[in-house]
């Protein structure tokens, strides 16, 4: 199905595990609870797709469009999730050990989403709603974390060079062992509720 135009179809019943949807286009396409480990959707759209609850375990994404998809639930433990997903949905999503370095996730959905260990080099995460995620042992090396809430988010060991985090609210959240070394902090809300008006800090113990 490599390359078909999809746009709108309902998947329900059909099996999908292992195929090549390589640009394919699945705009607004119905997917929730589809079984697509291991699915090859590079370059595919998938903007404003339904995959709620679906399994992407191992799932190639690099350069997919997933603006503003509903991925609410969705296992993409390990998947290359290299690809556009401002505005979208991840809440609760499990994302353990998935590849989003450079990845745009600006103004997307990721409270209680588990990105334990994930790989997260130069991330867009622009205003994303990031509270009570789990991001322990996460590479966020100059993630872009401006205007982020991160309130009650577990960052356990993560780490956090360059991170830009102005403006973003990490009221409640765990730095336990996280590295912000030459990490931007203007106007962030830290655990403790102080504001910082200017200045990097270093390692977090």
């Amino acid at each position: 199905m490599s390359w078909a135009n999809l746009d709108g179809a309902n998947f329900t019943g059909a099996t999908l595990t292992g195929a090549s949807l390589y640009r394919t286009s699945l705009r607004n396409a119905e997917l929730s609870g589809q079984n697509l480990m291991s699915t090859d959707l590079r370059h595919a759209n998938l903007a404003g797709a339904n995959l709620s609850n679906a399994s992407l375990l191992g799932a190639q994404l690099f350069g997919s469009d997933m603006t503003g998809t509903n991925l609410r639930g969705a296992d993409m433990t390990g998947a290359d999730v290299r690809s556009v997903l401002t505005g979208a949905d991840l809440t609760g999503a499990n994302l353990t050990k998935a590849d989003l370095s450079y990845t745009k996730l600006a103004n997307a959905k990721l409270a209680k989403a588990i990105l334990a260990n994930a790989a997260m080099p130069y991330t867009n995460l622009n205003a994303a709603d990031l509270s009570g995620a789990d991001l322990s042992g996460a590479k966020m090396l100059r993630a872009d974390l401006r205007n982020a809430n991160l309130s009650d988010a577990n960052l356990t060991n993560a780490y956090m060079g360059g991170v830009n985090l102005e403006g973003a609210n990490l009221r409640g959240a765990d730095l336990t062992g996280a590295n912000l070394e030459r990490a931007p902090i203007s106007g962030a809300t830290w655990p403790d509720g102080r504001v910082y008006a200017a200045g990097p800090r270093g390692s977090c113990d």
